[in-house]
């Protein structure tokens, strides 16, 4: 979910990831996701939302399976985040002990209920 706003040179932006709950629908998680983007200070413009299967539980190989292909998509939108964030960096012509050129977003990671916390296991 992308909510571009404006970036202020000087902060840091985040990207959560939501891993929900096993069944868990992505519009239960969109409604958090939406907290994130309204945040007051601007931290947060990209929430990445990961809804895992409830057979994830059942069937080990296909949660892993699964892990793998939410762990990559993960690697691919922070990967698009910086070059976006680099863009802009470079637009504003920082000093060079402020380049952020090779900036990567921090992760922020929101586990919900044991469904979460167990695909995040499998990730790790």
């Amino acid at each position: 979910i992308d909510g571009t706003k404006n970036k202020n040179a000087t902060s840091v932006s985040l990207l959560p990831v939501l891993v929900g709950w096993f069944g868990c629908k992505p519009s239960y998680l969109r409604k958090y996701a939406k907290m994130y983007l309204a945040d007051p200070h601007g931290r947060y413009d990209a929430v990445v939302c990961v809804t895992p299967p409830v057979a994830a539980t059942l069937f080990p190989a296909l949660g892993d399976a699964f892990a793998a292909t939410a762990l990559g998509a993960v690697a691919v939108a922070r990967k698009t985040l910086a070059q976006d964030d680099s863009a802009f960096f470079l637009a504003q012509k920082l000093s060079a002990k402020n380049d952020k050129s090779n900036y990567e977003r921090p992760i922020v990671l929101h586990l919900f209920s044991n469904g979460g916390d167990i695909f995040a296991g499998k990730v790790m």
